[in-house]
């Protein structure tokens, strides 16, 4: 059985560790803070354990959290030098 991972809750989860809340996330990728917050909470219950400590001033990662977001960040950036790269040439 495979698995299949959604890379776009990836991102999401990645800009919301940049970016240190789920509402500036949510304006650096131009979607709302609810789209933002589903897909955080669906990328949870794939990976089976929490990610996010939130509480109403402050959003801290987990250690899982933190895992992930140091190995997610690279894919992330990797998928978009690939994306980016490709755009170059074809200009």
């Amino acid at each position: 059985m495979s698995t299949r991972y959604n890379l776009n809750r990836l991102a999401y989860f990645v800009a919301t560790i940049d970016e240190g809340t789920i509402t500036a996330a949510a304006e650096r990728l131009g979607v709302s803070k609810a789209v933002v917050s589903k897909q955080l909470q669906l990328l949870e219950a794939d990976v089976g354990v929490g990610l996010l400590l939130r509480n109403t001033r402050n959003l801290q990662p987990t250690e899982a959290g933190r895992a992930l977001y140091a190995k997610g960040k690279a894919a992330v950036l990797q998928a978009s030098d690939a994306f980016e790269s490709v755009m170059e040439r074809d200009s």
